[in-house]
């Protein structure tokens, strides 16, 4: 993700790139609070909204983590990976998702430890909307 945005000062013009300058520019037009923002992992996103909105809630993006998952099952098998892991993320309570969470990591550790291994990876944010829907 890359933004750009661009300050004048006198003839010089200052350009800021990259996602800090997005929520800078954000910031500066007045906005106090992100409530949430859904992302795909990316380490300069994170940390611009960590420095400028330190209370929002994060979100992991799950087309990008079953992407990420999928990557490390055979194609044969996607389908019903696939559909293992919908059934984690549309669960409307967190503790319904929780456990089915845990049964998808019981079924393939041992026959997929990558996908699981991607699977858990960012962990803590695969369900917080379960958590904001729920309030």
């Amino acid at each position: 993700m890359k933004s750009a945005s661009s300050t004048e000062f006198g003839n010089r013009v200052n350009v800021c790139i990259g996602p800090s300058c997005l929520l800078q520019d954000l910031r500066n037009r007045g906005v106090s609070q992100i409530d949430l923002i859904v992302t795909d992992g990316h380490d300069g996103l994170l940390a611009a909204v960590v420095s400028l909105f330190s209370a929002t809630l994060r979100q992991r993006c799950l087309v990008h983590k079953q992407r990420n998952v999928l990557n490390a099952v055979p194609k044969r098998e996607q389908q019903e990976v696939s559909t293992e892991l919908a059934g984690i993320w549309k669960q409307e309570k967190k503790e319904d998702a929780l456990l089915n969470l845990a049964a998808f990591k019981a079924k393939y550790r041992q026959r997929y430890p990558e996908a699981v291994r991607s699977l858990c990876e960012d962990e803590e944010h695969l369900l917080t909307l379960c958590a904001v829907e729920a309030q």
